[in-house]
């Protein structure tokens, strides 16, 4: 169900000043097994108010074998939660959805369901390989093909944020790119209204820089896009909410402003 305009002020008004985590996993998606009660918990204990269990949707052709997505147990898990913790956390429906470009259609029938915030994500895309198998793929070759593969991504849209946007990281240590080529996939973001997401990920396994990199910040802002939003990545409740202050101050230094995804409206934390 939308919410109503007096209903979506009613939550704007309630985010002002709120400490919040947008890219968690439950038990919902293959990689965790940890339940949305566990982060509540852990979020009454930081002073974290606002939340959002974005659970992976991704490989489609995995997905009849592996049993995982389930979007009726997640609403059902989600609407527990939000009544047990009413009045105490503010939590948000998201998903994590993997290549949407790829899978248009179980994307469409996504976008039916009462998200209020969907993060389109790129894991898979230099031979059917996920980044753990690519350690024998040179870091050209996978930023070559990853950048192109993004561009993909973000001309298809639909989706609100993009998620770890410099991912190949994560294995290679570094990044390598075209600052033309990221200024043309940046318009393209602004074009198509998309969020970019500030990964913390990275930080607490003791790299200097979130995903992406301040660089590839200041492109984005360059290119004329105002928001970013923030999560952890956390697949347990240790890594929820963990290493966000710095990377805020520092994208708020080059002038962009942190959101949250309220039935698909962006809504800015003032």
């Amino acid at each position: 169900m939308k919410l109503t305009f007096w209903g979506i002020w009613a939550k704007i008004i309630s985010v002002r000043n709120m400490r919040c985590d947008l890219h968690v996993h439950s038990d919902i998606s293959v990689d965790s097994i940890e339940s949305m009660e566990t982060y509540c918990e852990r979020a009454l204990e930081l002073g974290v108010s606002f939340l959002s269990f974005t659970d992976h949707l991704n490989n489609m052709s995995d997905m009849p074998k592996n049993g995982y997505y389930d979007a009726d147990k997640y609403f059902e898990n989600l609407e527990r939660v939000r009544e047990k913790y009413d009045g105490r956390l503010q939590l948000l429906a998201g998903v994590e959805f993997g290549e949407p470009h790829r899978y248009r259609h179980e994307f469409e029938q996504t976008l039916k369901k009462p998200y209020d915030f969907i993060m389109g994500s790129l894991h898979i895309w230099y031979d059917g390989l996920f980044l753990s198998q690519m350690r024998e793929v040179s870091v050209e070759s996978a930023f070559e093909t990853y950048w192109k593969e993004m561009y993909k991504m973000i001309e298809y849209g639909g989706y609100d944020a993009v998620a770890h946007f410099d991912f190949p990281k994560r294995l290679y240590k570094q990044v390598i790119y075209n600052d033309d080529y990221l200024n043309e996939i940046f318009a393209l973001m602004k074009k198509n209204a998309l969020t970019l997401e500030i990964n913390t990920s990275l930080l607490r396994k003791g790299k200097a820089d979130a995903l992406p990199s301040s660089d590839i910040l200041k492109l984005y802002k360059n290119a004329g896009n105002a928001y970013f939003t923030m999560g952890s990545d956390a697949h347990n409740v240790q890594d929820f909410y963990t290493n966000m202050e710095k990377p805020r101050k520092d994208a708020e230094n080059l002038g962009l402003e942190e959101v949250v995804f309220i039935g698909r409206q962006a809504v800015p934390l003032l």
